[in-house]
C-alpha cells in the first residue's frame, strides 16, 4: 500500500539506526537526474542526501534564498587552465558537503515525513557516512574521503563522521589533488 507522507518509522533496534549516505552528481548533473538512484539507496533503508552543487557544474541550481545558477559552460578567466579551474570547483563541493555533515540536525529535523534527527542525531548509524557520487561527483567524494579521514585522524570527538563506505561510479578526477592518487587504499 502506498502512503504519500507516511510518518518516518524508527530503525530496527539492532540497527543501530537509519545508515546515511550523501551523493553528489556530474558535470550538468541535478538531484533530478540522480532521482531514482538516491531512491533505490534509500528503498535499503538509508537516508541519502544529495545536494546540487553550487559551483557551476548543475545543470541549474536555485539556492535557498531563490538565486540561481546555470551550468558554467566556459572555464572563468582567472583560472590558468582547466585543472585548476575544475580543482576549485572540487573544494568547493567539499566544502559544501563538510557543510552539511557539520549541520545534520538542521537538515534532518523539516523533512515531509517529520524529523529525522533529535539532538543527538541518534536516529542516523553511530556517525559513519556512505559518499556515493558519478563522474565529476564521484571525484568529488575521493576528494572528501580523503578530507574526512585527515579530519578524523586530527579529532578525537565521537561527533565526528566517519566514512563508512565511498562509492564511485565511473570517476572524473581532473580535480582532484594529487593526495587523492597518492592516498593507500
Amino acid at each position: 500500500i502506498l502512503r504519500p507522507n507516511a510518518p518516518a518509522l524508527a530503525p530496527a533496534v539492532d540497527a543501530g539506526g537509519w545508515p546515511l549516505a550523501l551523493f553528489s552528481h556530474g558535470l550538468l548533473g541535478s538531484v533530478a537526474a540522480y532521482s531514482s538512484l538516491c531512491a533505490e539507496v534509500a528503498s535499503h533503508g538509508s537516508v541519502v542526501l544529495a545536494p546540487e552543487h553550487l559551483d557551476g557544474s548543475a545543470s541549474y541550481t536555485q539556492s535557498a534564498d531563490g538565486s540561481t545558477m546555470p551550468y558554467l559552460r566556459q572555464r572563468p578567466q582567472e583560472y590558468a587552465d582547466d585543472a585548476a579551474w575544475r580543482a576549485a570547483q572540487t573544494q568547493t563541493r567539499v566544502h559544501e558537503l563538510q557543510a552539511l555533515l557539520r549541520d545534520l540536525r538542521a537538515v534532518l529535523a523539516p523533512t515531509p515525513v517529520g524529523a529525522l534527527a533529535d539532538e543527538g542525531l541518534q536516529f542516523l548509524c553511530d556517525g559513519r557516512v556512505t559518499l556515493l557520487g558519478h563522474s565529476f561527483g564521484g571525484g568529488t567524494m575521493l576528494e572528501t574521503a580523503l578530507v574526512i579521514a585527515r579530519s578524523s585522524e586530527k579529532q578525537t570527538s565521537a561527533a565526528a563522521p566517519r566514512v563508512a563506505a565511498t562509492v564511485v561510479l565511473d570517476p572524473w578526477l581532473l580535480g582532484c589533488s594529487n593526495a587523492v592518487y597518492a592516498r593507500e587504499a
